[in-house]
């Protein structure tokens, strides 16, 4: 018998505001000419743990303790400020906008996820929790200088103010065009 796995993950969706959208749309323009894969508006998300291809028979499992970790947690603000890259200036690999919770609901729940999903055999989270959105996957610069002088210009910009009000399990399937998202359980945060 085949066993059948989804690829998930838990997430917070992102929406993005009309100031985030000019300057996604400011960064598009001026790297066109570059092999840089980027996400679409409608899948932008903060990923609080990747769980990869996942047997479909322990899913309503951890939608159960997914529930029970975040249940007492109350809904935050977040904030995505400023624009940075994963890798070094002369071979950047990921670009990514900045995310802030002056509240540390977002590293409680992180910590919170990553220490139950051990119980399913899943690693626990070894690297530093490095809140972020990503924009697009840098595949080839041509010229690194229109780069630079971007992440510069929006180094410190804050571009939108976002409550959290619900964490979401997600399952992704990839096609040639790009993953295609797909809500698998929403868990709502308690009121304040």
């Amino acid at each position: 018998m085949q066993t059948i796995n989804k690829r998930i993950f838990i997430a917070i969706d992102i929406a993005g505001s009309v100031s985030l959208k000019a300057m996604i749309r400011n960064f598009r323009r001026t790297l066109a000419g570059d092999s840089i894969k980027w996400v679409e508006d409608d899948n932008f998300h903060l990923t609080l743990y990747f769980l990869g291809e996942t047997n479909i028979k322990i899913i309503n499992n951890l939608i159960t303790d997914i529930s029970r970790e975040i249940g007492n947690i109350s809904k935050f603000s977040i904030s995505l400020q400023g624009v940075g890259i994963f890798g070094n200036i002369n071979n950047p690999k990921v670009l990514w906008i900045g995310i802030k919770d002056k509240s540390g609901n977002l590293k409680t729940i992180q910590q919170k996820l990553s220490k139950m999903l051990v119980n399913y055999g899943f690693p626990e989270d070894q690297q530093k929790f490095s809140p972020h959105l990503t924009l697009g996957r840098i595949r080839n610069i041509k010229d690194i200088s229109p780069l630079k002088n971007l992440i510069e210009q929006y180094r410190d910009v804050p571009f939108q103010e976002l409550k959290v009000s619900k964490i979401v399990l997600h399952e992704s399937k990839l096609t040639h065009s790009g993953p295609i998202y797909s809500t698998i359980k929403e868990f709502p945060l308690s009121q304040e």
